[in-house]
C-alpha cells in the first residue's frame, strides 16, 4: 500500500514540476482542472491558488505569478506557495484511482516526448561526431 502511495506521489509531483516549466495541451489542462475541482478535501481557496498558478482555468489558460495571486488574496507570497505545495504534495496524492490514471497518462505522454527530444538531440550529436572523424 505504501509503495502505491509513493508512486502516486512521485507521478503527481513530477507532472506539476513539468507543468511549471513547460506548457501542456489545453485538453490536458481541462482534465487536470476537473480533477482539482473534484478534490473535496481541499478548500476552494486552495483549489483557486493552484488553478491560477498553473494556468488551468478553462476560460483562459494563463499562468499567474505567485506574487500576483498573493496580491489578489491579500496575503503573503509564501502563504500562497505553501498552499500550492500542500495541494500537490499532500491532497492531490490521495486522489481516487480513476483520477490518478488520468494524471499518470498525461504525465507519461509528456515524459515520452521529453525522452524523444533527448534521443533526437543525442542522435544529432552522434552524427556530427561521426562526420568529424
Amino acid at each position: 500500500m505504501q509503495y502505491i502511495q509513493n508512486y502516486k506521489s512521485i507521478i503527481v509531483k513530477n507532472l506539476f514540476n513539468y507543468m511549471k516549466k513547460n506548457d501542456i495541451r489545453d485538453i490536458d489542462k481541462r482534465k487536470i482542472y476537473q480533477i482539482v475541482n473534484d478534490t473535496y478535501w481541499a478548500t476552494n481557496k486552495q483549489k483557486e491558488y493552484l488553478i491560477s498558478y498553473y494556468g488551468l482555468r478553462p476560460e483562459k489558460f494563463e499562468k499567474e505569478k505567485i506574487v500576483d495571486i498573493a496580491k489578489k488574496a491579500n496575503c503573503s507570497a509564501s502563504t500562497i506557495k505553501s498552499t500550492i505545495n500542500s495541494m500537490i504534495y499532500t491532497k492531490l496524492c490521495f486522489i481516487c484511482k480513476e483520477y490518478f490514471f488520468i494524471i499518470e497518462r498525461i504525465y507519461k505522454r509528456y515524459q515520452i516526448n521529453e525522452y524523444l527530444k533527448l534521443y533526437n538531440e543525442y542522435k544529432e550529436l552522434a552524427d556530427v561526431y561521426k562526420n568529424m572523424k
